[in-house]
């Protein structure tokens, strides 16, 4: 907890420019970088790159240490930066039907702290003043100022909550947003749909790619993430981003499962999903098999128009289900046969599988809004 900045914990408190910005993104994603090293992939000058690192180390969000010298070394040892992870922390919230999460995670998005699962409030009023008091829980037990919030909503270009996804439409995100910023002004308050996407994007691995998110949840829905942006996307939205066309047939959501099992989505949470996948349960094992040829086309689709560099596979699902779904994806649906076919990309799995991990992805909704990665 002591070296949590406490000034005011928020990254508004920094006031860093954009090429300050910009050269802690690269130490972030290259730890042990030296200024000559820094100067060189950012193209900036040496002057630059110092004046940076003096803001920088005066925030204490990065260090500088001398490289200890070989036996046969000669010269100066070089000077290597290094962030500090737990500098600052942030605050993520997930609230649901399928319960009430909220996480801490430092400057890595490294999960620092997570809650149990509580189950949801039954009354709009009775959810505000819990959301509160989570956060209140987040604060004593791991500290973190500012907040991130996964909101399953469209929203307007002024960050106004228009439509929620029906799942979820009972959840007054609305109040409770206008709560916690009522209740902890000291923080900034950032609420999005692009919790997932975010996790992955800001990965040092994945940093600066393209990519292409489909969440398999209530619903199905993506987002495309060009290099430094979302550009297009939304949970559960996937009408709205071409994500699933053309339409072959039944989306591979938690609600089509439950469909065909003949169960209610709640009970499918990702530890009875991984259960049942370890059981060989065969219905399980045929819809694996079936909707991984549904998403053949659409993938395909998405491989031929906006060519990524990854596909991401995410959402409610468990890691051993969505790994199986993804060996009956074919992304050379569309190629044809007298033309070079496109690189194909690669598909991974997202580490935000399940409501829980996705309290701490939302923790880092207010480093990405800071960072401008988010609109």
């Amino acid at each position: 907890m002591s070296e949590i900045i406490t000034a005011n914990g928020s990254l508004l408190s920094l006031d860093l420019s954009a090429t300050d910005r910009e050269i802690f993104m690269a130490i972030r994603n290259q730890s042990g970088l030296s200024r000559v090293e820094i100067s060189k992939v950012l193209s900036l000058s040496k002057g630059a790159v110092s004046k940076a690192l003096a803001k920088l180390q005066e925030a204490g969000l990065v260090d500088e240490e001398r490289e200890k010298p070989g036996p046969r070394h000669s010269g100066q040892p070089m000077i290597r930066i290094r962030m500090r992870p737990d500098a600052m922390r942030f605050i993520g919230l997930n609230l649901s039907t399928r319960g009430a999460y909220v996480a801490v995670s430092n400057l890595a998005s490294e999960a620092v702290w997570n809650s149990p699962c509580y189950p949801l409030e039954q009354s709009r009023d009775g959810i505000v003043a819990q959301a509160v008091e989570l956060i209140r829980e987040a604060k004593r037990n791991a500290g973190g100022t500012d907040i991130g919030m996964f909101v399953p909503a469209i929203f307007s270009a002024s960050e106004d909550i228009l439509e929620v996804t029906p799942k979820q439409a009972s959840i007054p995100y609305h109040e409770i947003r206008q709560e916690l910023v009522a209740q902890f002004p000291q923080s900034s308050v950032v609420v999005s749909s692009r919790a997932d996407i975010m996790q992955s994007a800001l990965r040092p691995e994945m940093f600066g790619k393209v990519l292409f998110l489909v969440s398999f949840s209530d619903g199905v829905g993506g987002h495309i993430f060009d290099r430094n942006r979302v550009i297009r996307g939304g949970y559960n939205q996937a009408g709205n981003i071409g994500g699933m066309v053309p339409e072959t047939g039944p989306r591979p959501s938690v609600t089509d499962l439950a469909d065909m099992l003949g169960c209610d989505p709640l009970e499918l949470d990702p530890g009875r999903l991984e259960e049942l996948f370890d059981a060989g349960h065969k219905p399980l094992m045929d819809w694996i098999e079936s909707r991984g040829a549904t998403l053949s086309e659409p993938l395909s689709a998405v491989v031929q128009l906006l060519n990524p560099q990854t596909i991401v596979l995410g959402g409610n699902f468990p890691n051993p289900v969505l790994s199986a779904l993804r060996q009956h994806i074919d992304l050379s649906v569309y190629d044809v046969p007298t033309r070079m076919p496109l690189s194909k990309p690669d598909i991974v799995i997202s580490d935000v599988l399940g409501e829980a991990s996705r309290a701490t992805a939302s923790a880092i909704l207010p480093l990405a809004k800071y960072l401008s990665y988010l609109d």
